[in-house]
């Protein structure tokens, strides 16, 4: 495995999302949210961070920008 696996690995482990600011969001419509929709957001944080990472380097860039979104 390399650090690069490694480091993606270890990546899905984290919360990289505050989870009372997405509640707050939600509140603001009278929307309330269930312990798996905040980690499925979560998710696709990190899904998104990796696509952005793998265009970086098919880019030879090691500054994300908002057009890798």
């Amino acid at each position: 495995m390399t650090d690069v696996e490694t480091k993606t690995e270890d990546t899905k482990k984290i919360q990289v999302v505050m989870s009372t600011r997405i509640k707050e969001i939600l509140h603001e419509g009278n929307i309330r949210s269930s312990d798996d929709f905040i980690e499925a957001v979560n998710d696709r944080v990190i899904e998104i961070c990796r696509t952005v990472i793998a265009r970086c380097k098919g880019n030879n860039r090691s500054t994300a920008k908002i057009c890798d979104l």
